[in-house]
Order: C-alpha cells, then structure tokens, then sequence
C-alpha cells in the first residue's frame, strides 16, 4: 500500500504563519474606528430624522388642537344672543341673577381659575356682575406665556329652546310664583325662562332694568308660567339704584319672558352662558355661568397659547353694510359696555362679528431657538386707535434650565366670526 505525504490542512497559514495568528491589533483598531464612525453617522441620521418626526407631529397634533378649539369657538359665537335678541334695546346689558337651590350664582363674585380674573373686571355696580349680551370680550383676563399681558376671556350668551326665538310679554306686574303671560305658547315644564323688563326711559343715563333666571315648574296654563324648581328665586340683588328691580315681583306689566332652555334629563338644548380663556397650562376652558351642566371649567382643547379677539362693528343696521374691527378698549372695554345704560345697550347692539387669533403651540420643545419674536395676530388690521393688531413677545431665555419659548414652534390661525342673531336685527 502506497502512503500519501502528509499536507497541512492550510497549506497557506503553514507557509505564512503570522495568517494564523488573525487579525493584528492594528487591523483591529481599524475595523472599530470604522464601525464607531459608521454608528455616530447613522445615529446622527436616526436623530435628525426623529427631532423632525417629532416636530412634525407635535405640529399636526397641535393644528388638530387649534382646528378644534376655533370650530367650539365659532359653533358658540355664531349662536350667540339666541333666544333674547329680537328685544335687544330691552335685554341687551341687564343685570343677570340666577340661584340654584336658594343659592346665588349670578351675580358670581368669586369664579375658579383660569376665571378668578374676571368678576373684578365685569364689576358694575358690584364684583361679578355679568350682563346679558351676545359676545364680550374680557382683555387679559386669561393666562399667556412669559412675560405678556393675559390672554382674553370670552363670554358668550345664548339660548337654545328653538320656538322661534321671541318673547312672550306680560299680561300684568309679575307676582312670584306665577308668571302671567298674553299666551304660553312654546313654554313647558322645566324650561328655564328669562325674566326682563323694558327700561323706564330712553334716556342715556337710564339704567336697564334687571333681569332673572328662572324655572317653569308644572304645566303652563293658557296664560300662566308656574315657577318652581331648582331654579326658582323670587328674591334679586339689584337694590344699588332707584327704581331697579329687587325681585321678580317689581317687574313691570310691561316686561317679557324668553324661554332659553330646558333642564329635562337627557335634553340636547341646554342654554349656552359660558366664559372660554385659558389657564397657565395652555388649555382652553369653558365654564357654565348657569351651571346647567357643571359647576366646574370643563377642558375644550390643549395647545393653545394664546387667544385674542376683536369686536367688528357696523354703526348701521342695514344688513351687509360695512364692518369695522376694533380693540375691546375705549368705548368698547368691558367697563364701557358692561355699564348697564341704554348707552352701553346701543353700543352693544353694534357688535356684528367677532374676529379671534389663537396662537399654537407645540408641546415639545426644540433643541434651538426655531421661531423669531414677535407674533402678530391681526397683522392686516392697522387702523383704529388701538390698533386692532396684537403683538406677542416670545422670551429668548427661560427661568431655570427649562428651554425658552423662541425653542417651540408656533402656528397662529385666525377666524372671522358673524353674529348671525345680531345680523338678522
């Protein structure tokens, strides 16, 4: 038997064996300044394209935000004065009185946060004295940002029984519990009604009579409205001048019921007297002045920074005649309109349109400052005396380690608003 020579396995490595031994430190080092280069490259890669995926959905989640909040915002404008503005010259700045359970909640001295601002602002002849009109506007009355004036308060005004939206006038003096009318058409148990009285001259200096939130209890009559509930409150706080009303029963024969909505379970036209603003977390809130449906804010939407509004006023009550906007001072601050005279209700009555501004903010901020200073809302409106433009002051520093606000994103949007009740007078 002829044996073979013995061959290594790896000719090679026998021939060279410095092969055999592997990777030298040198190649090693190579091999890993590579890697650690590729990884810094792909995860320089992998954290530009996640800072712009946050952006981007911090962005959309934020116009989301925003498109929700204006359309909550123009569903109660455009419904505003509903149910009581037929009789604006009479109803237009009444002073409101409500009580749930015996218990006084309009006038309201006291209101929680983001709203504490607001009784001593609507304070005429006392803290809290909240008139009825369609839309004011409450200037820095809210919470926004560092450094700038508080955001805007809205309160917004209507009823929502749907019987055509008239009133019903008093057949004689109104003597508590009962309500006698010309006729009870559209009024049934449970309806909240609104109880007001025409003012005692035209002169400019006449106070507009006060006015009542009340409650039907049982059936109406041919004739009659028979108050009950929880609602009920023959006594008022309206004692601060001659001739105004202390209680229902001091209403004239000449007064008015409005029905503005009903309390049944499970009802869809609850009245709408609401204030909107925002607190310091950036949220927009709504609060029930009435109460109907809670005694607390209730949260409508995040994300939003600021809110600013603007009154648009026609001098004339030709429909479609010409609107001119204006800043919520002067003759149109809240003192102003708010006063309670037949002055104040003419002026109130001009109001066509409300033109509001959100600025949007995204909630995560940037690693670099992205956005200038400042932001204008209103940037087309420049005449008026204010101006009815708006300029934000973004702050280039932060307290403590937190980024500054020029490190978030922003979107302003901006909505014209029709008052349609006012628009149909």
């Amino acid at each position: 038997m002829t044996s073979r020579p013995f061959r290594p396995p790896f000719p090679h490595a026998a021939q060279n064996p410095k092969r055999a031994s592997g990777f030298s430190v040198v190649e090693l080092m190579v091999v890993v300044a590579i890697s650690l280069i590729m990884s810094v490259a792909i995860f320089g890669v992998l954290k530009a394209f996640e800072g712009r995926k946050r952006s981007t959905t911090s962005v959309n989640d934020v116009n989301q935000a925003g498109s929700y909040a204006l359309y909550q915002l123009d569903k109660l404008i455009r419904s505003a004065g509903s149910g009581y503005s037929a009789n604006a010259a009479s109803t237009y700045g009444c002073r409101l009185n409500a009580s749930v359970g015996g218990t006084q909640i309009l006038p309201a001295a006291t209101l929680a946060s983001p709203f504490d601002k607001v009784p001593a602002i609507v304070n005429v002849p006392t803290a809290g004295s909240f008139r009825l009109a369609p839309v004011i506007i409450v200037p820095s009355a809210g919470y926004s940002g560092v450094g700038n004036s508080g955001s805007d308060v809205l309160i917004v005004m209507s009823g929502s029984a749907g019987y055509g939206e008239v009133n019903s006038y008093f057949k004689k003096a109104a003597a508590a519990p009962n309500v006698n009318l010309l006729n009870t058409l559209g009024f049934s148990s449970n309806d909240l009604i609104l109880l007001a009285d025409q003012p005692a001259s035209t002169a400019s200096t006449t106070n507009i009579e006060p006015c009542y939130i009340e409650q039907i209890g049982g059936t109406p009559t041919a004739d009659q409205l028979p108050l009950s509930g929880s609602y009920y409150h023959a006594s008022g706080t309206d004692k601060y001048t001659s001739g105004n009303a202390a209680s229902i029963n001091a209403i004239s024969s000449s007064g008015m019921a409005f029905n503005i909505g009903n309390l049944t379970a499970g009802t869809l036209n609850l009245p709408n007297f609401q204030l909107v603003g925002l607190d310091a977390t950036n949220t927009l809130y709504s609060y029930d002045l009435l109460n109907a449906v809670s005694a607390t804010p209730q949260a409508i939407a995040d994300g939003i920074y600021d809110m600013r509004a603007v009154y648009g006023i026609s001098a004339s009550s030709t429909l479609g005649s010409a609107i001119t906007w204006v800043a919520p001072t002067g003759a149109y601050a809240p003192a102003a309109l708010l006063a309670g005279t037949v002055a104040a209700n003419a002026a109130l009555q001009k109001i066509r349109a409300i033109r509001i501004g959100l600025v949007l903010r995204t909630s995560a901020p940037e690693n670099t400052q992205v956005t200038t200073s400042p932001l204008t809302m209103f940037s087309d409106l420049t005449a008026g005396n204010p101006a009815p433009s708006y300029s934000k002051t973004l702050s280039a520093s932060y307290p403590s380690t937190y980024p500054s606000e020029r490190n978030y994103r922003y979107r302003i949007i901006e909505s014209s608003i029709p008052i349609r009740n006012t628009l149909l007078n």
